[in-house]
């Protein structure tokens, strides 16, 4: 499932509740993550599906970009890129 999350002024806040998906893979098996903007919408992909798309209203590409988790497993990331 994912989560996508805003951290604004010290607020936590959830732009898109946790889902479940089917493109994300459970486990060990790698999950490739992407998130690209255009314009004011940013478009989340897991293993190169689509999950879901968020409009801009709140100045997000001049925050910061970040990964958690909330369970109890290890979590490792391997090759991340972020790219302006």
């Amino acid at each position: 499932a994912y989560e996508i999350i805003m951290h604004k002024a010290g607020v936590q806040s959830a732009l898109v509740q946790k889902t479940p998906s089917s493109a994300i893979r459970s486990g060990s098996s790698p999950n490739q993550l992407e998130v690209r903007i255009r314009g004011t919408e940013l478009f989340f992909f897991a293993n190169g599906e689509l999950l879901t798309k968020v409009t801009d209203t709140a100045n997000f590409r001049h925050g910061r970009a970040g990964f958690y988790t909330s369970d109890a497993y290890e979590v490792a990331f391997d090759d991340l890129t972020i790219e302006h």
